[in-house]
């Protein structure tokens, strides 16, 4: 009996270890945030600050418009693996270089600061743990239909 118990154990022992080290799903306010798709990368594209609450973190890949985030708003990109370069433009260009491979997922943040004329958008990539942290006041962003 006490063999049995003892391998009782050792497996619930395990399997609480592999549960403890696996990425526990992220809630945003709007739900939570979608795994990668087989084969595929996920960048997430936030803007967590109310700063240049009035002006948009438009961001693009190449001509390309992906998104228009507004202030605490978050949008989840699925991406083919390799280099991709995304870009926001304003009263100054920013860009940033990602390497994706599949079945990550990348974290990148827009913030917005005063300009000169309007507001400077600036992206950065982040990590997993910041974005955990600002997902309780992130709402998905959802394109608007024409």
């Amino acid at each position: 009996m006490t063999t049995k118990f003892s391998k009782l154990v050792v497996a619930a022992s395990a399997f609480v270890s592999v549960a403890a080290n696996a990425e526990s799903p992220i809630l945003t306010k709007t739900g939570l945030l979608p795994e990668p798709q087989a084969g595929k990368g996920l960048v997430v594209f936030y803007r967590p600050g109310i700063m240049g609450a009035l002006m948009g973190c438009t961001v693009r890949e190449g001509d390309a418009e992906l998104a228009r985030l507004g202030s605490k708003k978050y949008f989840a990109l699925a991406v083919n693996p390799g280099i991709h370069e995304y870009s926001t433009h304003g009263e100054l260009n920013d860009r940033v270089r990602l390497e994706v491979e599949e079945d990550e997922t990348y974290f990148v943040r827009c913030n917005v600061s005063a300009g000169t004329w309007g507001g400077k958008a600036n992206l950065e990539p982040s990590n997993r743990d910041e974005f955990i942290e600002k997902a309780p006041r992130l709402n998905v962003w959802i394109p608007r239909v024409n």
